[in-house]
């Protein structure tokens, strides 16, 4: 039984005396590696601070002719007029989103949550309610001041002039819009409606 735990406890005792060699070695190679990369940086910082120096002090001498004039252009400050008509030129100032992130869908698009393409879209979905005075309300009647904002310019759809319910997708909320006709104006819903009295 010693004879066994002799032998266990030489195991150990050499297992536990490889490793520290063993990280004592890599650990001098890695410090080695790093002093040497360490030391290529630093010739390479130098070389290039001392080009930089020798451009700079050309330019202030006025030896190097392009290197001057280069610096010249940077400071000069270009024309306001040309900055613009190099914007209207390239029409930086013009979306070019092919899509626009408010616009009229179908009625299964709305039902089944689908695109164009009939691939599906989790958008959330809530009814608006047009009243015959022009105001838009939410599904807890509460007049939408934002209307225009939120769906776009509704009013001006053909099937929606005709009095049909029409389906508006709001990309950027994720919202799907139902808005359906309402028969009376606001102020006749809103009189309807019960008081709630609190005690």
């Amino acid at each position: 039984m010693s004879n066994r735990l002799g032998i266990l406890g030489s195991f150990i005792v050499g297992t536990l005396v490889g490793i520290i060699a063993t990280r004592t070695y890599y650990k001098k190679k890695i410090d080695e590696i790093y002093e040497q990369k360490d030391a290529e940086i630093k010739s390479i910082h130098d070389e290039y601070r001392e080009q930089v120096k020798e451009s700079v002090k050309g330019i202030l001498d006025g030896k190097d002719q392009k290197a001057s004039k280069r610096s010249e252009k940077m400071f000069e400050k270009p024309d306001l007029d040309s900055y613009v008509k190099k914007i209207e030129k390239e029409e930086y100032s013009k979306k070019k989103d092919p899509k626009p992130k408010i616009y009229k869908i179908t009625e299964e698009q709305f039902a089944f949550d689908e695109d164009e393409d009939g691939n599906g879209v989790p958008y959330d979905k809530i009814s608006l309610y047009y009243y015959e005075d022009g105001v838009l309300a939410d599904d807890t009647k509460t007049e939408m001041d934002n209307a225009e904002e939120v769906i776009g310019n509704y009013e001006e759809d053909e099937d929606f002039k005709a009095g049909e319910t029409i389906y508006i997708r709001n990309e950027v909320l994720g919202i799907d819009y139902e808005i359906l006709h309402e028969e009376g104006t606001y102020d006749e819903e809103a009189a309807s409606r019960p008081v709630r009295v609190s005690l």
